[in-house]
């Protein structure tokens, strides 16, 4: 985006302008035809002058967004027979506007979609922001009504924006869009006639029912993580005429769990070799057991929510594989009653860490460059701004969280910039904590728990991670295995059951095979224990 007027003096001799004027024309003719098959991309422009083309771009062929069911052709098809029906809704009485909403998991291709749509129907994109810190009610209505012709008016991330009715711009100094003056822009008296808007969201659930009834969005179109038909049909993109291990593939994989997004960079990674792709499917699922295997104080730092790490430690929850454990009786979806939060969003965010199918679990990973200027651009406008926002986030520093929390909170580059450089630098300072379980923190200071029990210590330290099975077949005892899962005893119970009991329900018959076992299974107790309370010293 041009950031100052530019002058270009044409010179020529002589008093005939006509080859001057030539030029031009020939000039401006170029341009209509180099670009009458791209899409024009727009934003307002950052002085308040209404609407700049920014960028126009080559559309997307609306099959290389590779979709679950017909929602492509459904929508299309919408779109077309709303553009074709100007006399109908005159007639009828009804304001004739379109508005549609494309939710589903982040990384499913809701924008991809949207820039397809564009292109197969020859309109251009608006992208509005309504974080934009020179944006209220009135010029979110002009900006509506200004809107270029043949255009589809986009907004992204709408959960992102307001929060149970308050915007997220309020909490900034300057001016912000109130929740009533969004939906008076989308079907108020002022409201522009012929406009087709499609707002994005990762979270419906969030989303106030007065913003996406008809009338306001008309037509909701899910994007779903990658069925096995999706995965399949991925795979032969990237690599033809491989239908065997298309199929194997895609049954490598668990349905409904991995995005689009996090394929595609699988293909991108392996798009030399169709096998390794297929060999290497198991990093798509590495997240889910990482998350599983981290201690309570990384995973909270990770959502920026460290302030509750005393309750939970006061709960003796260490391992986030222990937090099963704490769950309520009745809604498995969130933690008991001895877990009580502040702020409401906070334990939104707690709850969808903890259910396992969120997609915000996306969030909960670092972001990668790109991911880091995709949200910062909700908030910024300046190239410059956000290249150096950018610049100040080395790799692996910064989760979604962390990093969305910061933009919220904060107006200026200086504010941002120094949001980050202290956030990355409490990160460094916590590693040591976050990879022990055994340490609280009330803000940055540790505070060992004091006057313990032996049990609970005992607690506080966990169990250890050595694998059962493989103890089981060191010492020769693989047919009691069966008795394990016989009596229901996982890799918990199996640590923390008393020895006779465990011997009892074992039944292992070779009187030295027995003696090995638990002499073996004490010396691994005895070992954990002693490197736990080697960590406190």
């Amino acid at each position: 985006m041009p950031q100052e007027l530019e002058h270009i003096d044409i010179v020529t001799w002589g008093t005939d302008t006509t080859i001057i004027k030539e030029f031009i024309d020939s000039c401006i003719e170029h341009s209509i035809e180099k670009e009458t098959d791209l899409i024009g991309i727009y934003e307002l422009h950052r002085w308040g002058l209404g609407w700049t083309k920014v960028q126009s771009k080559r559309p997307r062929p609306l099959e290389s967004v590779i979709l679950d069911k017909d929602n492509a052709s459904k929508l299309l098809e919408d779109v077309r027979h709303f553009q074709a029906s100007a006399n109908w809704y005159m007639d009828m009485g009804i304001p004739y506007r379109r508005g549609y909403l494309l939710y589903g998991p982040p990384g499913t291709g809701k924008t991809s979609f949207t820039l397809a749509i564009a292109g197969a129907l020859k309109l251009n994109i608006c992208y509005l922001n309504l974080a934009g810190e020179r944006m209220d009610d009135d010029g979110l209505n002009r900006a509506l009504n200004q809107a270029p012709a043949n255009s589809i008016i986009l907004l992204e991330d709408i959960d992102a924006i307001f929060r149970q009715r308050t915007t997220v711009g309020g909490r900034k100094k300057g001016r912000s869009v109130s929740f009533s003056g969004l939906l008076n822009a989308l079907d108020g008296v002022r409201s522009q006639e012929g406009r087709i808007l499609v707002m994005s969201t990762n979270h419906k659930e969030r989303l106030d029912p007065a913003l996406i009834r008809p009338g306001r969005c008309d037509m909701h179109v899910e994007l779903s993580n990658a069925s096995f038909s999706m995965i399949e049909r991925l795979f032969l993109k990237f690599f033809p005429n491989e239908k065997d291990l298309a199929d194997e593939f895609a049954k490598s994989l668990p349905e409904s769990k991995v995005s689009m997004a996090k394929l595609q960079g699988h293909f991108l990674k392996y798009r030399n070799s169709s096998q390794e792709a297929l060999d290497n499917s198991p990093e798509l699922l590495k997240d889910e057991g990482s998350v599983a295997e981290m201690t309570v104080a990384e995973w909270l730092d990770r959502m920026n929510l460290t302030k509750y790490l005393e309750m939970f430690t006061k709960n003796q929850a260490y391992l986030v594989s222990e937090l099963r454990l704490h769950l309520d009786i009745f809604d498995k979806s969130k933690l008991n009653k001895n877990y009580e939060f502040k702020d409401k969003l906070d334990e939104q965010r707690i709850k969808f860490m903890i259910s396992t199918d969120s997609e915000e679990k996306v969030e909960f990973q670092w972001v990668t460059p790109q991911q880091a200027r995709r949200k910062i651009q909700k908030f910024v406008k300046n190239e410059e701004i956000i290249t150096n926002l950018i610049k100040a986030i080395p790799e692996n520093s910064l989760t979604g969280f962390q990093l969305n929390d910061i933009l919220i909170d904060n107006y200026s580059e200086k504010q941002l910039l120094d949001a980050i450089k202290n956030r990355i630098q409490k990160t460094k300072g916590r590693i040591r904590k976050a990879q022990d379980p055994r340490l609280a923190t009330k803000d940055d200071d540790e505070k060992i728990k004091e006057d313990e029990t032996d049990e609970q210590k005992t607690k506080r330290y966990g169990q250890p991670k050595d694998d059962v099975e493989a103890l089981f077949k060191e010492v020769g005892a693989e047919k009691s295995l069966e008795k394990l899962k016989e009596h229901k005893i996982n890799d918990y119970v199996f640590w923390t059951v008393d020895a006779g009991e465990l011997e009892e329900k074992l039944e292992i018959e070779v009187f030295g095979v027995k003696k090995k076992f638990f002499k073996k299974r004490q010396k691994i107790l005895d070992d954990h224990k002693k490197t736990c309370e080697k960590a406190d010293e």
